[in-house]
C-alpha cells in the first residue's frame, strides 16, 4: 500500500515539474521586453489637427481687438477717400526758383487758393490746391487742370516742390503780404531800363538785351550792340540799382 502511494506522489511531482518547465519555456519565448530596454524607439502616436475634425461652427478663431478694428478701418478710409489737410501753405508771398527762372507764389489765408506770378513778365495765374499728407495738388487756371508735387519741408518757411514732371522748385517765404501790395521790377522792365540807360551813356541804341538770374537773386542784363556783347548790368529787382561790368554803381529806375 505504501508503495502504491509513493508511486502516485512521484507521478504527480513529475507531472508538476513537466508543467513548470513548459510554462517557463513559453514565458521566455512569447513575452517581448519593453522597447526602451532593447534600444528601440517607441512608436509615437500620429498627431492630428485639433481643429480639422471639428465642425465648422466649433473652430475657434482669435478675437479681433478694438485697436485692430480701428486700424483696419482707418487704413481703408485713407485708401478710399483721403481727406485734405486743413492747414495749407502759410499766408503771404513766396519766392520760387526751379533752375530756369524765378517766380512768386501767393498763398491766401483760406488754405486752398492763391496765384503764381512770373518774375520775367509779371503775368499771374490763379490756382486752387489741396494737400494730402506731403502731397500737394495744384489746379492751375482751372479745376480740371491738376498738377501734383511732393512737398519736402525744411522748416515752416522753406520747402522744395518735387513736381511730377521731374522739376524741383525751391520755395522761400518772403512776407505776409498780398501780391498786389508787393512791388518789384520784372526782368522785362529791367531790360528796357538797361537799354535806355546804355543808350543815354553811349549815344548808341543797343541791338537787344538778355536777362538771367544771377548770384544773390540779382537780375543780370546783358546788352548787345554792333553784333556783339557791349555791357552787363547786375540789378536789384526791387530798386533797379546795381553795378555795371566794371563794378561801377548804377541806378536805372
Amino acid at each position: 500500500m505504501k508503495k502504491a502511494i509513493i508511486a502516485v506522489i512521484s507521478l504527480c511531482m513529475a507531472a508538476s515539474a513537466w508543467s513548470c518547465g513548459q510554462l517557463d519555456q513559453n514565458s521566455s519565448s512569447d513575452i517581448e521586453p519593453p522597447a526602451y530596454l532593447k534600444g528601440e524607439q517607441t512608436p509615437q502616436p500620429e498627431l492630428q489637427d485639433s481643429q480639422s475634425d471639428l465642425p465648422a461652427d466649433d473652430v475657434q478663431t482669435q478675437p479681433v481687438t478694438e485697436q485692430q478694428e480701428t486700424s483696419e478701418a482707418t487704413s481703408q478710409t485713407e485708401k478710399i477717400s483721403p481727406v485734405p489737410s486743413s492747414t495749407g501753405f502759410p499766408y503771404g508771398l513766396w519766392w520760387a526758383n526751379d533752375g530756369s527762372g524765378d517766380s512768386y507764389y501767393f498763398f491766401s489765408d483760406d488754405n486752398c487758393s492763391g496765384s503764381l506770378h512770373s518774375q520775367q513778365t509779371g503775368t499771374g495765374l490763379g490756382f486752387d490746391y489741396e494737400i494730402y499728407g506731403n502731397t500737394a495738388i495744384f489746379h492751375l487756371g482751372a479745376a480740371d487742370n491738376s498738377t501734383e508735387a511732393m512737398v519736402e519741408w525744411s522748416d515752416s518757411h522753406n520747402c522744395i516742390l518735387h513736381w511730377e514732371d521731374g522739376r524741383d522748385e525751391t520755395l522761400v517765404y518772403y512776407d505776409a503780404v498780398d501780391y498786389d501790395d508787393f512791388f518789384h521790377y520784372t526782368s522785362e522792365e529791367l531790360s528796357e531800363l538797361a537799354a535806355v540807360f546804355y543808350e543815354n551813356n553811349t549815344g548808341t541804341a543797343p541791338d537787344y538785351t538778355e536777362s538771367t538770374i544771377g548770384a544773390g537773386g540779382l537780375i543780370v542784363i546783358d546788352v548787345y550792340s554792333g553784333g556783339e556783347w557791349a555791357e552787363t548790368y547786375s540789378l536789384d529787382r526791387f530798386t533797379a540799382s546795381g553795378t555795371d561790368s566794371s563794378g561801377n554803381p548804377v541806378k536805372l529806375g
